[in-house]
């Protein structure tokens, strides 16, 4: 296979500038944080993520800082499984997820092109196209507001190349499942849904078009490949899910006319409430470059009219057929509850599905196959060019490049101002200041952890100090805390530089030595008499000690002693569910299997064609 000619590189390179220049303002304040809530939530919890194992060389599996203790790695909104969390671990929390932003828009922008020139389309059409989706408004307005849990989205045109590279090379279903695994481990509990409505209904238009199972069939493989390789994640965030599901009070009814959907593809907002609609503008994010949506528009057309004729031209055609059926259901589920029977209101009758909120979420699945269409405009205008034997090809050249001038430039400038704060007045627009505007001093290594007093959505200066978070006395499980991982909550915490661990009876006994850390607890006591121990922190069902039995008082972790002789006693006590050891058995097994899998196929001699 012949290396790549340089000439034929030049769009990766244009997409790394392109990443560089958008997120420019962030990388300008590289290790400071932001004032907005949602960065605030995910940078406590990675931050303290980062400290467990780098300061107590152990995973992040509970999470002692917030709201009085919580689940870590169970906890659906965690990034800490996926792979741009080595980011985190190598250059510290702010820096590590604004290098992540730039890589996420990096891939956004490679797999939009793969996927194009997959679908044969020229390298500009399928330039425009990359550079249209990795820089829409979906993306700059959720991350910029701290949705990091949305980064999944920028993987998804990666994860339908290597399915359509699965429907030709049964091996493929490898990659496409590392791919969905690596969309799961994101976090979020959105994302993993969208991606799963996204292939479901991709595999059935393909399985429709080929009239054959086999695609459906490659999904279900592909499943079982993401679900074995994310199990260490995965397995215990299933687990947590079912036992503990989301309060049904967040599901609330939302819905936008098709004038809205229109007006959110093409309208320039800053982070803000958007007046007539019920969430604030992020959440209602969709704007495409504006070059390219009279070209997406030609797109939508284009599955009629393809000439039918050589191969390629019909499957061209047929690929336009899809993304548009893939447009209109983007469309409807992104209007939400305006009819009894929409898509919307009938996802929301489903298990799991039912948990989710904020239907315009689903613009990104309007956004990515509009951004495709594109390029499938250009790409038939250059066809039927060369068709009718018209000169001036280097003409259409010379208006295709300015196209993708003109997209990259305005999506680089609609992204970096997301990372400013700034103002639309009567004279323009004036920037303010960049949105990561926060220095924090960070310890450089273990400090004696306590609870502070204090409400959750300012837990995180309190979290950066090396504290814990409780509120006073007892709250309402659910929105009080962490809506998306309700917690089992002790009725009251000992808050203050006191110690962790103490005897429910005083005078049965004395604890001589304790040591701490975020998912272990190591007390050794001189017991007279039976007794309760009782440790400052909620109870989870995974808490495990190996002398003795764990029990739940008044919401609070303790441990029955009753069992134990008098003398002196060293208790480990840890948090271990046993969904997480099953699931890293069969991740470590199945991610070499694969990858041996997947290389041995790939080396295996292809069958010449009759």
């Amino acid at each position: 296979m012949e290396n790549p000619s340089p000439r034929r590189l030049w769009p990766l390179l244009l997409f790394a500038v392109c990443s560089l220049l958008a997120l420019w303002p962030a990388l300008l304040a590289l290790h400071k944080f932001c004032e907005r809530y949602d960065w605030r939530y995910f940078e406590a919890l990675t931050e303290m993520s980062r400290r467990a194992v780098v300061f107590y060389h152990e995973l992040p599996m509970w999470n002692p800082y917030s709201c009085g203790g919580e689940v870590g790695i169970a906890n659906p909104q965690s990034l800490d499984a996926a792979p741009t969390f080595l980011l985190i671990l190598l250059f510290g929390t702010a820096a590590g997820y604004k290098l992540s932003l730039v890589l996420y828009a990096f891939l956004a922008m490679t797999g939009t092109y793969l996927l194009c020139r997959k679908y044969s389309l020229s390298v500009l059409p399928a330039t425009v196209a990359a550079v249209a989706y990795g820089l829409n408004g979906y993306h700059a307005l959720h991350f910029s507001a701290g949705h990091v849990s949305f980064l999944g989205v920028t993987l998804f045109p990666l994860l339908l190349y290597c399915y359509e590279r699965a429907l030709d090379e049964a091996q493929w279903v490898i990659p496409t499942g590392l791919c969905s695994a690596w969309i799961a481990v994101l976090g979020g509990t959105f994302t993993p849904p969208l991606a799963a409505e996204l292939l479901l209904l991709w595999g059935v238009l393909c399985s429709i078009e080929r009239r054959s199972l086999r695609p459906l069939a490659l999904l279900v493989l592909s499943a079982l490949v993401a679900l074995l390789s994310s199990a260490i994640r995965m397995l215990p965030v299933l687990e947590f899910v079912t036992d503990h599901p989301r309060p049904p009070f967040l599901r609330a009814p939302d819905r936008s006319s098709l004038v809205q959907v229109l007006r959110d593809l093409v309208a320039w907002r800053e982070f803000g409430p958007v007046p007539g609609r019920k969430y604030w503008s992020h959440e209602y994010a969709g704007r495409i470059p504006l070059v390219v949506a009279p070209l997406s528009l030609v797109g939508l057309a284009t599955a009629w009219l393809w000439k039918s004729g050589d191969p390629q031209t019909r499957s061209l055609r047929a690929v336009s057929l899809r993304l548009t059926l893939l447009a209109v259901f983007g469309l409807l589920l992104s209007m939400g509850n305006f009819a009894p029977l929409a898509p919307w209101s009938l996802l929301q009758k489903l298990p799991i599905l039912r948990d989710l909120r904020v239907p315009s979420r689903h613009l990104v699945l309007l956004d990515l196959p509009l951004c495709l269409l594109a390029g499938f405009s250009l790409e038939w205008i250059w066809k039927e060019w060369e068709r009718a034997a018209r000169p001036g090809k280097r003409i259409l050249q010379v208006a295709f490049s300015a196209v993708l001038f003109v997209a990259a430039v305005d999506g680089i400038a609609y992204t970096a101002v997301q990372y400013q704060s700034f103002e639309i007045t009567t004279k323009g627009l004036r920037l303010d200041r960049p949105i990561f505007n926060v220095n924090a001093e960070l310890p450089s290594g273990p400090v004696p952890f306590y609870f502070v007093n204090g409400t959750w959505q300012y837990m995180r200066e309190t979290f950066f100090s090396g504290h814990g978070s409780v509120a006073g006395g007892a709250v309402k499980v659910g929105y009080d805390c962490d809506e998306v991982a309700p917690l089992q909550r002790a009725q009251q915490l000992d808050a203050g530089p006191v110690p962790q661990e103490k005897l429910q009876d005083t005078a049965a006994g004395e604890i001589v030595d304790s040591k701490w850390s975020p998912s272990q607890r190591i007390v050794t006591v001189d017991l007279k008499s039976p007794t309760v121990l009782l440790v400052n922190s909620n109870w989870n069902e995974h808490w495990k000690v190996d002398h003795g039995n764990v029990i739940k008082v008044a919401g609070q972790l303790a441990v029955d002693l009753a069992g134990l002789p008098p003398g002196r006693h060293t208790l480990h006590i840890r948090y271990a569910p046993r969904s997480f050891a099953i699931g890293a058995v069969l991740t470590a097994l199945s991610l070499p299997l694969f990858g041996l899998l997947f290389f041995r196929a790939r080396r295996r001699p292809k069958k010449e064609s009759p």
